[in-house]
């Protein structure tokens, strides 16, 4: 603690150790936190304790080392924790609406580039779809990370941010923590991103290229025309 706080951190220790450990009062400080949770606007109740360990520990920096009375600290604390929430809410509702974007755009690419993700040999593999599906009977393409990093190149997103919000919603099948799979591919064992199709969209649009068109359009062109083709295929919202 001294070599990474300076005094702050010790004396920060030493007396939370003195206030609350040797006083046994360590229920107390429990029940602030508890108090704390139920007072942070947030969306899950994981975030809400997160926010309410802040504002805690906040509290306590401010009384036992600043010195400063409990309830201005608590004031506060109390309103830089509900600015912490209120950025938490917005960067969440900005990730989904990203999450939302990135999924359709990369529907768009599978579909455009059905053939190369359906057969079994192509000239450029982006990806495959798999012999499995996933709970609710919908198939599942393993996209390849140098195909999602395209993808997520054309659409400005940030991959894990938007996998992690697909992955919470059932979109992306995570393997051991991570937000890829290893996938076989010509008796190699590769990682990919296990994404859940959209079957009915698949249908329509494959039936709306026919054979020729699908087999053409492994890659949308370039620059302005191709983030124009992208966006008549529905790929952006």
């Amino acid at each position: 603690m001294e070599k990474h706080h300076g005094h702050a951190g010790p004396a920060f220790i030493l007396a939370l150790m003195e206030q609350f450990i040797r006083a046994e009062r360590l229920d107390e400080l429990r029940e602030q936190h508890r108090q704390l949770t139920s007072k942070m606007a947030t969306e899950t109740t994981e975030q809400a304790r997160y926010a309410a360990l802040l504002v805690l520990a906040d509290v306590l920096a401010r009384t036992l080392v600043c010195g400063e009375e409990e309830s201005r600290a608590r004031a506060a604390a109390l309103d830089a924790g509900q600015s912490f929430c209120a950025a938490v809410r917005k960067e969440s509702r900005e990730t989904q609406t990203t999450a939302d974007a990135a999924y359709d755009l990369t529907m768009g690419y599978v579909a455009a580039n059905w053939t190369a993700f359906s057969q079994p040999v192509a000239l450029k593999r982006p990806g495959m779809v798999l012999d499995e599906k996933d709970a609710n009977g919908r198939s599942i393409v393993a996209i390849f990370q140098t195909t999602m990093q395209e993808i997520a190149r054309e659409g400005r997103f940030d991959t894990r941010q938007v996998m992690t919000e697909l992955a919470a919603r059932g979109l992306v099948h995570k393997d051991e923590g991570h937000l890829t799979r290893k996938v076989s591919v010509e008796g190699k064992r590769v990682r990919a991103y296990c994404v859940v199709l959209d079957d009915a969209r698949m249908e329509t649009e494959r039936t709306q290229q026919g054979p020729a068109r699908g087999a053409r359009m492994v890659g949308c062109g370039s620059g302005r025309r191709r983030r124009a083709r992208c966006r008549r295929r529905g790929g952006w919202t």
